[in-house]
This record gives C-alpha cells, structure tokens and sequence, in this order.
C-alpha cells in the first residue's frame, strides 16, 4: 500500500514537472512576443524619426533655391550679370551652406533608420533566445518527470511493488543475464571478450 502511495505521488510530481516545463515555455513565449511586438515599434519609431530629418533635408533644399533666386532676383534688379562677379560668389556660399545642411540632415535620417534596425534586430535576437530558453524549460520539464517516474518505479520495486510480476528489484544485476526472466528469455552475453560486461 505505502509503495503504491509512493509510485502515485512520483506520478504526480512528474506531472507537475512537465506542467511546470509547460508554463516555463509559455512565459518564455510571451516575453517572445513582447520583444517582437517591441521590434516593430522600434523600426515604426525609427521611421517616423527619420521622416522629420527627411523634411528637415527638404526644407534645406528649399531654403537654398529661396536664397538663390533672391540672389538673382537682386543681381537682375541691379543690372548685373548673375553668373558673374559678387552674385556668383554668393550664389556658391549658398549652395555651399545649404548643401551641407542637406546633407547633414540625410545623414541623420540614414542613422536614425540604422539605429532603428539594428535595436529591431538585437530584440528579435533577444526574443528568439527566449523561445529557445522556453523549449529547454519544457525538456527539462519533460526530463525530470521521466527521472521521477522512473524512480518511483524503482522505489516502488524495491519495496516490493512489482512481486509475483515477474521481476524483481531487489535482486542484484549478473551480467550476462536478467534474473527474474525463465531460463528460455534470459539473454546472455557470453560471447563478447571476457565473458560479458
């Protein structure tokens, strides 16, 4: 009677092992899914981000066209060559600033973007670690229910649980045969170097 309360109560804490493996992979998968709903805000934040840079480099654009025209508006206005002497000269400083505010503001969008992907990238490698973390809690879960079950039954035959089965436990392992089997199925190793094991 107290083997078998023995083998039920090893059956039910390999059960909760793997119940506890089952839950561990579920959190695991949640916290998954969080990283890779976190992700795609972050490429989302990045885009938005790099779409105010991108206006920025436009209104630079702009804003030079703007300063060249009032450079020639002024040169014609004044009755001199444009592309000649002071007007030139000015028109160069402002491609010169503008084109470098252009720039500065592209290579910010480019970053911004970059950035972006890569904090995406390094979430989703997070986010497939905690799957992987998951599916070792479920092993392991699985794992220690087999150890513990197989103890059970190891205690529960010790103890006599499986007397008039056939088998016992309690007997001590000869190599070369299984006790507890007839003569007919008992399997001998008689023929490897050095007469069994």
């Amino acid at each position: 009677m107290a083997a078998g309360v023995g083998l039920a109560l090893a059956a039910f804490s390999a059960f909760a092992q793997v119940r506890k493996g089952q839950a561990q992979q579920a959190a695991f998968e949640g916290q998954a899914r969080g990283l890779e709903v976190q992700a795609q805000f972050t490429r989302f934040n990045a885009k938005q981000e790099s779409l105010k840079h991108k206006a920025q480099a436009v209104a630079e654009l702009e804003k030079t066209l703007v300063n060249l025209a009032s450079i020639n508006a002024a040169a014609g206005a004044g009755n001199v060559d444009p592309f000649s002497g002071n007007p030139f000269g000015l028109k160069v400083r402002a491609l010169d600033v503008g084109g470098s505010n252009y720039a500065q503001a592209d290579n910010n969008r480019a970053i911004t973007v970059l950035l972006g992907n890569q904090q995406a990238d390094m979430q989703l490698f997070q986010a497939s670690r905690a799957r992987a973390a998951g599916k070792a809690a479920k092993q392991q879960g699985v794992m220690g229910a087999l150890f513990t079950l197989g103890t059970g039954a190891f205690s529960f035959a010790q103890a006599g649980g499986f007397a008039g089965g056939g088998f016992t436990a309690s007997a001590p392992f000869q190599p070369g045969s299984l006790s507890g089997l007839p003569q007919s199925q008992q399997i001998t190793l008689s023929g490897l170097p050095g007469g069994g094991f």
